[in-house]
């Protein structure tokens, strides 16, 4: 792998961000990303090569539209059978394959569409590299063009 990368292999430093890369876009849901499953060998190999340098996260949707802030009650009323009461609970996890990688890979639950509102975050960024802006690798789906 390494010596298919564009600027050489990763060092020992560089941080793996694995962005909700969970079962809720993997099956089929309302918010089924159909080429997650095409993606996943990739993320997995990844993954494996840096076990204790991957940082997974999760999306975790309010229980309910109320719990919503601003335009998001809206979106989460569209939505409604993707709000946490609704929801299965183990569509919130890592897909299998990711899930197994933890530990030592380490899993931060967020609220928000980014992972860079998250205070902890980047309290693991920084304890896991203190150089995190210089070296990172990630894999991250967008939802974009999804009517909400």
């Amino acid at each position: 792998m390494a010596s298919a990368l564009r600027f050489g292999p990763l060092g020992p430093s560089a941080v793996h961000l694995c962005i909700d890369m969970q079962t809720l876009f993997a099956e089929r849901t309302d918010w089924h990303v159909p080429w997650l499953e095409r993606v996943l060998p990739a993320v997995v190999r990844l993954a494996e090569a840096q076990r204790g340098q991957t940082v997974f996260t999760r999306f975790v949707p309010p229980e309910r539209p109320q719990d919503a802030a601003g335009a998001w009650r809206r979106y989460y009323a569209h939505w409604r059978d993707m709000t946490g009461d609704r929801l299965d609970p183990r569509l919130i996890q890592l897909v299998p394959q990711l899930a197994s990688l933890v530990p030592p890979g380490i899993v931060i639950d967020k609220a928000h569409y980014s992972p860079f509102k998250e205070p902890t975050f980047f309290r693991v960024l920084g304890r896991l590299n203190p150089h995190f802006s210089q070296t990172r690798v990630m894999c991250w789906w967008d939802c974009g063009g999804r009517d909400a």
